[in-house]
């Protein structure tokens, strides 16, 4: 099963995943990706085992996440809500029944900032207990959800690494390391590089599928900036086609307002840095948002 690796901390968010990115790779270009809600902003992937697998969960993950929305559009209400899409939809799928109960697993990982400015990793499973550390198995009939959120604000917080697809192969010299970049707030590619080393290090231990490409699915969350566009590593050419990563906007913004009211405390509460849903083309943050709305004029 491919890893998908994520480091964060209070500059940004690094995804790298063990999937090719290649023309010939579009579930990758398909799945991984920005999912934007009212309170939160994520970087998205998963994982899953065979080809036919990854194929399959790519072209239902992004309708599944819209389907979410109805529930609510808080990343909890979206969260639970792919929770209950995945037990109707995923399970029943005619293409899914004709993969093997190994093939049937699947892992998505969602990992990124909220509105209060906490880093968040959610996961949604139907193989792994993230209870209990390590625990996996074949796939289940019902999805699970585990959310855990950063202790203390961005600013506070030394740095958050998950890995899923491979239980327990993040290596301790590794994990270090990379903490360490975190702490020390290393610049973004240095940091990306040496996720891509793991990643690599990783695929190419026995019992893995063997050696992957250097090409490979990357994307940055900008913690100043994290609403803008999601791009792989431009650098490489067959890694131009990370901008084409999948943009899944669920705010309430993007739902459209015919005829917003103006009045701050009618209007719905979106992420600090969405277009404020006055319909002003303003940043919420510099609108609307209540912390920010001018002291009353005097009489």
């Amino acid at each position: 099963m491919a890893p998908v690796l994520v480091a964060a901390n209070a500059d940004q968010i690094i995804q790298v995943s063990g999937r090719p990115l290649s023309a010939q790779a579009e579930e990758t270009s398909a799945a991984a990706g920005h999912l934007i809600c009212d309170d939160a902003v994520f970087l998205h992937d998963f994982a899953s085992p065979a080809p036919a697998a990854r194929h399959f969960a790519s072209r239902w993950l992004s309708a599944a996440l819209v389907a979410a929305a109805r529930r609510g559009r808080n990343y909890r209400d979206v969260l639970a809500g792919l929770v209950e899409e995945a037990d109707a939809s995923y399970r029943s799928a005619a293409e899914r029944q004709d993969l093997s109960p190994a093939d049937r697993r699947l892992t998505i990982m969602f990992s990124g900032y909220t509105e209060d400015d906490f880093i968040v990793n959610a996961f949604v499973s139907n193989f792994r207990s993230f209870a209990k550390a390590g625990a996996a198995g074949e796939a289940r009939d019902r999805f699970s959800l585990h959310v855990e959120r950063s202790i203390s604000r961005t600013n506070g917080n030394p740095g958050v690494i998950h890995l899923i697809g491979e239980s327990g192969a993040l290596a301790d010299p590794d994990e270090q390391a990379l903490r360490e970049m975190l702490l020390r707030r290393s610049p973004a590619e240095t940091i990306r590089q040496k996720a891509l080393a793991i990643v690599r290090a990783i695929a190419a231990r026995p019992g893995q599928n063997g050696p992957i490409p250097a090409a490979l699915a990357t994307a940055r969350l900008d913690h100043a900036d994290p609403l803008a566009p999601l791009t792989g590593d431009a650098r490489h050419p067959t890694e131009e086609r990370g901008a084409l990563l999948n943009r899944v906007d669920l705010s309430s913004a993007a739902a459209g307002v015919a005829t917003p009211p103006r009045d701050a405390a009618a209007l719905p509460k979106v992420h600090r840095n969405a277009p404020c849903p006055c319909g002003s083309g303003k940043r919420y943050r510099d609108c609307h948002r209540p912390a920010d709305v001018a002291a009353p004029r005097p009489a």
